[in-house]
């Protein structure tokens, strides 16, 4: 019924990309030891009549490390400076006004960064060049380059991401235009056994002997990936040294499964947010499916789903039990996607169920962690994960890997990525085979004769059979061998590695890139002023882009006499697989009235609710307001004003009873009631929202040491009054409510 109805209403466009300055991008990559250096030009041109400043969000590997930034302008090539961010932002303003062409390349997360060039004359094209370098994953004897294309739409909770803008670009519905182009040599120096792309075979065209891939003028809508193997079988531990930094990548060797299988815990967090929407979500349910089917008889589970709010398959955890099993398949086939991505909830719901200290305890999240609050979803795990392990698993062609790897780093498990071409049940089957072999465990590094300092990471964690590791660290030299210890099944280990010297500088910048991502999980809890300076200090020596430095680059002439440009902002596509319609909405920009319920009886099959952009949901029932609820999301395309939503009712008896619900777009509405009252040297401000909150913040404009927070009782009256001391004209009110969306609004006297 709901692929009936969006088939009528849905229809195919072709996007006009005339006015959207970035013309293409070409990524040059070459690997060299398990090192991928990488020269990326993007080509931005001007076809309107007056100068234009264009911006443009895009992304790159959350382990690479930026370490240069080129222009040409003109034929003239303009080297970068790294600078601390507020001065280079400031030199780059300052550029922009007096008229000379300028380029600005600044980091908003680990694998987001902004590009910024103004001034670029009419007719003309403005090249801007980066190199970065990233190490090549392996694992499973394969190994892997991805470079990412995509930066998927992000849930921003408004008040715990300030820069939700910076994360969260503007999206089209259409194919943007930009052509991307990629070009790979590989040097391993034995030949390539198997090469392959999981999400560009068509397009790949393999080089002679399998020594490189290239693909041309693909869209920019999914990640690049590629795979290869090499024709013998190399060592689990190898040692680069380059220009005083070494590298070790070692992994645990494949072992049979242990004698006898310990009892486990294994708790599936699944996102049904609406950015997994379509494929994203059949991928999901397809591979905690496979999970549930490989799970032993002594082993107990649990499943928690989150969007906007959280819900479990029954309280706590139980056992893995044939009945069990069937009926927890039954929730997970019916989990429909739509809302935020509340992840912070779902974690801290899933490592605070208790624990039984008999049984090994596995926490496994599926999801593309496209989301913006990523701070305070590693901070909960940071505080709250105890014994437990974590393992991510990202599937579809734009997921936020940084964060997603990062989650499993602070977990102690690793990430894994699943892209839309990919069976995501054999990955699965590989991991719940994979835990249950012992483990690699009590790792120490022994640097032999080599003097090291600034090792990355500083403790080493327990591997998964298979499950690769990197070590980086500065050197003052040294000569020997490097041997990496720990037990595996009870019995020693030991990996004996030859350092091998390599030519270049990129391992310094891969060591830095390291040292600083150490450096930044001390921040989760919030900013400490010793750490950015610490983070300032080795970014400005090694020439590194991070949160707290960027890359400028000026043009000496003046090329726009006037000083007036019109900023662009380059629009991007939304990932391969994703709906567009629950993925990009108001929800995350301007507000409208994002909130639908429908008087039914609560004894009704189902309520479908289709609205006039070509979306059709299947409504939830909402215990606390008693209705038929869903927070539908209006596409950016929507003009405010009035819409008509069709309602149709399905009956337990079988009858079907259609409906129209008129309602108002309206992306500049007040998102509840409130008002000021002064009295007796006191300012209350009274508040009446339209649906149940879950906290209010309250501050008079200007003073945050004022700040009040209430958590509001959910049987408590609708209405709710904050008072703070002194008289005050306007309040600013944050609320959340309890299907986690946050609003905020100033109220005037």
């Amino acid at each position: 019924m709901l692929t009936m109805i969006l088939m009528m209403v849905l229809g195919t466009q072709k996007a006009n990309a005339s006015t959207l300055p970035l013309e293409s991008s070409h990524y040059d990559v070459r690997i060299v030891g398990g090192i991928a250096e990488i020269e990326l030009e993007q080509v931005f041109s001007n076809t309107a009549s007056d100068f234009i400043e264009a911006v443009y969000t895009f992304p790159l590997d959350g382990g690479s490390a930026v370490d240069d930034m080129t222009i040409e302008v003109d034929g003239r090539e303009i080297v970068g400076v790294i600078k601390a961010r507020d001065e280079a932002r400031k030199e780059y303003e300052l550029a922009r006004e007096q008229g000379r062409t300028a380029a600005l390349t600044e980091q908003e997360r680990g694998n987001v960064f902004t590009q910024s060039v103004a001034n670029i004359p009419p007719g003309e094209r403005i090249r801007v060049r980066l190199h970065a370098v990233q190490p090549v994953d392996r694992s499973d004897h394969q190994y892997e380059l991805v470079i990412p294309l995509v930066v998927g739409p992000r849930f921003s909770p408004v008040a715990e991401v300030p820069d939700a803008n910076a994360v969260t670009p503007p999206v089209s519905r259409q194919d943007t235009g930009v052509s991307v182009d990629i070009d790979v040599e590989l040097n391993m120096g034995l030949p390539i056994h198997t090469l392959d792309s999981p999400t560009h075979a068509e397009e790949l065209h393999i080089h002679h002997a399998r020594q490189g891939v290239s693909v041309t003028d693909i869209q920019p809508n999914s990640d690049f990936v590629i795979r290869w193997s090499v024709d013998t079988d190399e060592p689990v531990a190898i040692a680069l040294e380059q220009d005083d930094h070494i590298m070790l990548r070692f992994e645990a060797p494949e072992v049979p499964r242990a004698d006898s299988v310990l009892s486990r815990e294994i708790i599936w967090i699944i996102d049904t947010s609406g950015s997994q929407e379509g494929l994203p979500l059949e991928m999901a349910q397809s591979a905690v499916l496979r999970g549930l089917e490989t799970m032993n008889d002594n082993d107990r589970f649990g499943l928690i789903q989150f969007a906007n709010q959280m819900s479990q398959f029954e309280n706590g955890l139980v056992n893995a039990t044939d009945v069990h099993i069937a009926r927890a398949k039954d929730w997970v086939r019916n989990l429909r996607a739509g809302g935020g991505t509340n992840m912070v909830d779902a974690v801290y719901g899933a490592l605070n169920i208790p624990e039984d200290t008999s049984r090994e305890r596995y926490v496994v999240m599926v999801t593309d962690g496209l989301i913006g609050n990523e701070r305070g979803v590693l901070a909960s795990i940071a505080d709250h994960l105890g014994p437990a392990r974590l393992f991510t698993f990202g599937l579809g062609n734009g997921t936020n890997r940084w964060l997603l790897e990062e989650m499993a780093l602070e977990g102690g498990g690793r990430a894994t990525f699943v892209t839309g071409g990919e069976d995501p049940e054999t990955t699965v089957q590989r991991f719940m085979e994979g835990i249950e072999k012992p483990l690699l465990s009590d790792l120490v590094v022994d640097w032999g004769d080599w003097a090291v300092d600034g090792v990355h990471p500083a403790k080493l964690g327990d591997l998964m059979a298979s499950q690769p590791m990197e070590v980086l660290a500065r050197t003052t030299g040294g000569s020997g061998p490097i041997r990496v210890r720990g037990r595996q099944a009870g019995k020693p280990f030991e990996a004996s590695l030859r350092v091998e010297r390599i030519e270049g500088s990129a391992l310094g910048s891969l060591w830095a890139r390291a040292h600083v991502a150490d450096l930044e999980r001390e921040q989760h809890w919030g900013e400490r002023e010793d750490v950015k300076a610490d983070i300032l200090t080795t970014a400005l020596e090694y020439r590194l882009i991070t949160r707290y430095t960027s890359f400028v680059s000026v043009e000496r002439r003046v090329s726009n006499r006037t000083g007036q440009t019109r900023r662009v902002d380059q629009t991007l596509d939304i990932p391969e697989g994703m709906t567009y319609a629950t993925s990009v909405s108001r929800t995350y920009t301007p507000p409208g009235d994002p909130l639908l319920t429908v008087d039914a009886p609560r004894s009704s099959r189902s309520v479908i609710a289709v609205y006039p952009w070509g979306e059709a949901v299947a409504m939830r029932w909402d215990e606390l307001r008693q209705r038929w609820y869903d927070r539908f999301l209006v596409p950016r395309d929507v003009s405010d004003g009035a819409i008509e939503i069709l309602i149709f009712v399905y009956s337990s008896d079988g009858s079907v009873n259609r409906r129209m619900v008129p309602m108002v777009v309206d992306s500049a509405a007040d998102e509840f009631n409130a008002w000021i009252e002064v009295f007796n040297g006191q300012t209350r401000i009274t508040l009446v929202p339209e649906e149940p909150l879950r906290s209010i913040l309250a501050q008079p404009v200007g003073r945050p040491e004022l700040q009040k927070r209430l958590n509001v009782v959910v049987d408590q009256d609708d209405e709710y009054t904050i008072e703070f001391p002194g008289t005050w004209d306007t309040v600013e009110v944050v609320v959340t409510d309890r299907a986690m969306n946050t609003r905020v609004q100033k109220v005037k006297r």
